[in-house]
């Protein structure tokens, strides 16, 4: 009789342990759960971020949330047909990573740096209004075809780079690498004679200040990278232009 009791014990315990097991589970949405996508939930703090980080209004929180449920399906179906996990997929990843630590990198170097722009510093470049330069762009390395082309322009209508760039050159000086386009190469100052007739406009000093030190920010973030350079160990087995003909 114990025998056969233990056994209905044994039997009512297995029953309940399976119901308990493949009953149907009541999972519990957190409160702020807007919603909810293959079981992915978003919060109502996720979508205020989001509002905060991309402008949105209030007005415009059902067309975010449909966005983001498109968004999420179409991860989910990418993870599911594995593309995750191609080659493809990780060496584009790699790349966006990388890129991203470079940027981070160079703005917070850019933002350490401190530097200052005189006013003679202004005047000098200010002196340089009025004056039609002319110039020569050489070609870049290895173009031997291509023929050095001289303009004289008035500095009022260069651009700001190209202006940062002659107003430190004396004619006959040169500066390597100007960017020509595509390739980097060189621009030579030939002559610098004043204008006939010239009316001068006015100039924002404080803009001419700000591009000053952007220039200065340059040459500072280009000896950075060329300390980075002369610290590291660097081997080249081969010439980047080199290749069989």
């Amino acid at each position: 009789m114990k025998y056969l009791l233990t056994i209905v014990i044994l039997v009512l315990a297995s029953t309940v342990v399976t119901l308990l097991y493949f009953w149907p589970e009541n999972k519990t949405i957190p409160e702020n759960t807007v919603v909810s996508v293959n079981g992915r939930n978003f919060s109502r703090d996720f979508f205020d971020a989001l509002d905060k980080k991309q402008g949105y209004h209030s007005k415009d929180r059902n067309d975010t949330v449909n966005t983001v449920i498109t968004r999420e399906l179409l991860i989910q179906e990418a993870q599911r047909l594995g593309i995750d996990r191609e080659e493809p997929f990780r060496l584009s990843l790699k790349n966006y990573y990388e890129q991203s630590l470079i940027k981070i990198l160079t703005d917070r170097q850019y933002k350490k740096l401190q530097v200052n722009v005189g006013d003679e510093e202004i005047d000098t470049y200010l002196s340089c209004f009025g004056k039609i330069y002319t110039f020569t762009i050489l070609p870049a390395g290895g173009e031997q075809n291509t023929p050095a082309r001289q303009r004289s322009v008035l500095f009022d209508d260069l651009s700001d780079s190209i202006r940062l760039l002659l107003s430190e050159l004396k004619p006959g000086e040169s500066k390597e690498q100007f960017d020509t386009g595509s390739r980097v190469g060189k621009i030579r100052l030939d002559q610098v004679v004043s204008a006939p007739g010239y009316q001068p406009e006015p100039v924002d000093r404080e803009h001419i200040r700000t591009l000053l030190e952007g220039k200065k920010r340059e040459r500072l973030i280009s000896t950075w990278i060329n300390d980075l350079r002369s610290k590291a160990s660097i081997i080249v087995y081969e010439k980047a232009d080199s290749h069989e003909q």
